[in-house]
């Protein structure tokens, strides 16, 4: 049959794909956008802008867009698609393939964000031309027409007119290639003009989304309709080089046969006496392989006959259908034959294959292919797997006692530790000290002065007790004594005791450092130290009047004076009770 596009296409099929001479104004230097030859087979990327601009709604419309593309051409034709995401910079997210789920999914992984890079998309979409020189090429490019970066890593442009420019240039270079480009508009913030000038004004959709699917359908049939397309299988991948032959009842095809491509696809133009016929397609056998099954679809109905050995027989057809065949063969033989040449066969030693496992030594490895042709690889002992085995002393935490390590060669390695009576800093195995990563201040006796212990956390305590004062730093870095806990609420100031202490006095907060001071004195108290109790029922009268940042004018001397005052006591500077470190 021959098909011959027609002027006028219903919908915006005219205003995308009509294979027309298209004739660019040229003021600009913009370079003409290629028309789409006729062919039953089309190389396509879809280019999907995902960056912020787009909203949730806008990139679900681009999505469904770009869904309807894909399910126009395949898998009925021989057509293949690849995806790119930009944003603030491009990637192809999907390789030319013709499996319909692996780019429907690829289309719908992006997500909205990021800035505009129009350049960078163009370029990511060029490079990945051409896997067919055989077909013609269509970048399908959806946009909100704003672009605002440029180049890769991405360029801010302080004119959206510049960015423009950087994504024309490299549009005509893709036109100059024979490439068509299409655009498809989306947002409410849309710039047609700027859609234009990478593609052309009749290459430009706007509206209409919701027949776009049916439209592609139309044109898929335009171009395809009375052909039969063949996709050769070989272990579940397309083999090239496999010889198809189409017979017509009512027709002839053309070719009447011929050979599958790198993809494994053939197709044949048929042509027809009248409006229906039927066709057979038979495969050339070839040695060493068996046809495992053969079918044929027009759209999702099955027709045809698979005859069992070598075609699909009774096939009608008519002049808008397009027929989608698919035969797939296997390597045929048996396992023991020593070759490996039977689907699902990893191996083949004829009669050495056996069901015996080998044993292999200490840090080597061993094969074997077992009677049903899968090779097993087995692991000897060796250091790392977890059992002291050989000549190691220890793997893993096996064999490893306390305060010990196993090197990365299975020796032993004895660690210092906090409690050891040697002060490390740090210790081998990263424990004790104030942080308790391994920095000792003591280590039993080691390290530890006058009115000072080692704490089991080899960290050193002062001895207070009655004898001595201790400042507000200690009590910020050690433990309590009974009588107020970190976590008790601080007079009104809605805050504990501890995180008062930790609060740092900014702007001079006369209510902080009084704090700090009282908190001080009170766990001196409670350590048992004898300093009176009057400086603290003072500086608890004021503390109950008053909240942090809070203080009156009138009150921050009498703050400040009984601060001083507590000070002292608490550096043992005034009083009976002198400091610890005296």
């Amino acid at each position: 049959m021959k098909k011959n596009l027609p002027v006028i296409v219903v919908g915006v099929i005219f205003l995308v794909l009509a294979a027309l001479p298209v004739i660019l104004a040229t003021e600009n230097g913009i370079e003409p956008n290629p028309e789409l030859s006729e062919s039953c087979g089309v190389d396509i990327v879809l280019v999907i802008d995902s960056s912020g601009s787009i909203s949730n709604t806008e990139l679900n419309q681009m999505k469904a867009a770009f869904e309807g593309f894909v399910n126009a051409f395949l898998p009925a034709t021989p057509t293949l698609m690849g995806v790119v995401d930009f944003d603030t910079e491009a990637a192809v997210i999907q390789n030319f393939t013709d499996n319909v789920t692996t780019l429907i999914t690829a289309v719908n992984a992006p997500s909205s964000g990021g800035y505009t890079n129009w350049e960078d998309a163009l370029v990511k979409a060029h490079g990945m031309f051409d896997p067919r020189s055989d077909h013609p090429d269509l970048i399908i490019f959806a946009s909100d027409g704003n672009p605002n970066r440029i180049g890769s890593p991405a360029q801010y442009v302080w004119n959206e007119t510049l960015a423009v420019l950087a994504a024309v240039n490299e549009s005509d270079s893709i036109k100059a290639d024979g490439i068509r480009i299409i655009t498809l508009g989306i947002g409410n913030n849309l710039d047609v003009e700027n859609l234009e000038s990478i593609s052309s004004p009749d290459a430009v959709i706007v509206s209409d989304f919701d027949v776009l699917a049916e439209d592609l359908a139309n044109l898929s049939v335009e171009l395809c309709g009375g052909t039969i397309t063949v996709r050769k299988l070989v272990d579940g991948v397309g083999a090239s080089g496999w010889e198809f032959v189409v017979a017509v009842v009512g027709g002839n095809a053309t070719p009447p046969s011929g050979s599958t491509d790198n993809d494994g696809l053939i197709n044949f133009n048929v042509d027809l006496d009248e409006d229906n016929g039927t066709a057979h397609v038979i495969e050339i056998p070839q040695q060493g392989y068996s046809l495992e099954s053969a079918s044929c679809v027009v759209g999702n109905v099955s027709v045809g006959d698979f005859d069992g050995e070598d075609s699909v027989d009774n096939i009608p057809i008519s002049l808008t259908d397009i027929v989608s065949c698919e035969f797939v063969n296997v390597l045929a033989g048996l396992c023991g034959d020593d070759v490996i040449n039977q689907e699902g066969e990893e191996c083949d030693e004829g009669e050495n294959n056996t069901n015996v496992a080998c044993v292999p030594a200490y840090g080597l490895s061993c094969n074997y292919c077992d009677t049903s042709c899968k090779e097993h690889r087995i692991e000897g002992p060796f250091c790392g797997d977890g059992t002291v085995n050989g000549p190691e002393e220890c793997d893993g935490e096996d064999g490893v006692g306390s305060h010990q390590d196993c090197s990365q060669n299975c020796t032993l390695v004895n660690l210092t530790y906090c409690g050891d009576g040697t002060v490390q800093s740090p210790n081998d195995e990263g424990t004790g000290g104030p942080l308790n990563d391994g920095y000792e201040e003591c280590d039993g006796t080691d390290g530890v002065g006058e009115n000072e212990v080692c704490t089991p956390n080899c960290e050193i305590e002062q001895t207070g007790g009655d004898g001595c004062v201790l400042t507000q730093g200690y009590w910020k870095n050690h433990d309590w004594p009974d009588g107020h806990e970190r976590d008790d609420t601080f007079f009104n100031s809605g805050k504990t005791w501890f995180e008062i202490l930790k609060m740092p006095p900014k702007k001079g907060d006369a209510y902080i450092i009084l704090s700090h001071q009282y908190i001080a004195y009170k766990l001196n108290q409670d350590n048992g130290a004898g300093v009176p109790d009057q400086p603290a029922l003072d500086a608890e009268a004021l503390l109950w009047s008053s909240n942090p940042g809070v203080v009156p004018k009138d009150q921050r001397e009498n703050f400040i004076d009984l601060a001083e005052l507590l000070d002292s006591y608490n550096n043992g500077l005034i009083g009976d009770v002198p400091h610890c470190d005296s």
